[in-house]
């Protein structure tokens, strides 16, 4: 069947035949309003918004252009709305010498919860990489205060709830007739999504069509909500930085300790664990530095005032 036959029949009122239609055009049309646009999340909603107005145009459709000329330009006027809006935004947002702040100072996590992102890995233990290096001491707490600790995980954290609600409608109008197998290759690792396919109680080899729209969206939020639960964290020797130690008010900015006076402290024996990026490393050697140096110190005074401790 062809785009204009496909098209006749959608000004009919068959969504089938819309469905198909969208699937035959929605990477020209993402791609044009990208271009236009300049980012993915407002292409996302100018595609979105062009299908919308095809879909309400069709039983007023005269064909004259062919349907895919026609459903271009209504992509290319709804880019343009879409950069009107933006440039009014940011001209709201301006004042005369400045610009408006946008969001307030972030306080940071509380002890119970904390949010990272970047890339996580799957290993034959559990989860690793920079995100769980970053929380990890937050739920190595937890668990030694014997607390429930999960991490929920958005594979697609860059995403929109609009846009990705929308781009799962076009892929289910456009690829319904497929298996869950397939359905969702290219999504996320297959492995990952034989996993929500089977969470969601479904099998494999079911089509997306008997499945229906409400489980398969129901799965894509899954998506965006994985659990995993934490029963332990790695041993000692694969950590990279140890949290507990000497309380930080118990010692002087000379990085003296205030209840044993000569004492001095340094790096990880403090209270003191940063985040992954060298940070810990650097307080390691300014600590130091500074232990040292008023250690040096004190020591030279007292040999020079006759108090050489035994």
């Amino acid at each position: 069947m062809t785009v204009d036959e496909l098209a006749r029949r959608a000004a009919g009122g068959d969504e089938d035949a819309f469905a198909q239609l969208v699937g035959l055009h929605e990477k020209k049309v993402y791609g044009l309003a990208l271009r236009m646009c300049g980012n993915p999340e407002d292409a996302a909603d100018a595609a979105q918004e062009a299908f919308l107005a095809a879909w309400k145009g069709l039983p007023r459709f005269r064909g004259e252009a062919g349907f895919s000329t026609w459903l271009y330009r209504l992509t290319a006027n709804a880019a343009i709305d879409c950069l009107r809006r933006e440039k009014k935004r940011r001209g709201e947002l301006s004042i005369e010498g400045g610009e408006l702040p946008l969001s307030l100072p972030d306080a940071g996590p509380s002890p119970q919860e904390a949010a990272e992102e970047g890339e996580l890995q799957f290993t034959d233990y559990g989860i690793s990489g920079i995100p769980v290096f970053q929380i990890s001491h937050i739920a190595a707490y937890a668990l030694k205060n014997q607390k429930d600790v999960k991490v929920v995980v958005d594979f697609f954290p860059d995403q929109e709830e609009k846009t990705f609600a929308y781009m799962n409608r076009l892929r289910f109008g456009a690829h319904k007739d497929m298996s869950l197998e397939n359905y969702f290759t290219g999504t996320l690792n297959k492995k990952i999504n034989m996993v929500l396919i089977k969470q969601a109680g479904l099998k494999p080899q079911t089509k997306a069509a008997d499945a229906g729209w409400e489980k398969i969206w129901k799965l894509a939020q899954n998506s965006r909500a994985f659990v995993i639960h934490i029963e332990n964290v790695n041993p000692l020797e694969n950590a990279q930085v140890c949290a507990g130690g000497v309380a930080f008010d118990e010692v002087t900015l000379q990085m003296e300790s205030r209840l044993v006076k000569g004492l001095y402290f340094a790096g990880e024996i403090l209270d003191v664990d940063g985040k992954c990026g060298g940070y810990n490393l650097q307080w390691a050697w300014s600590s130091g530095y500074i232990a040292g140096r008023n250690a040096a110190g004190s020591s030279t005074r007292e040999i020079a005032e006759g108090k050489i401790y035994a």
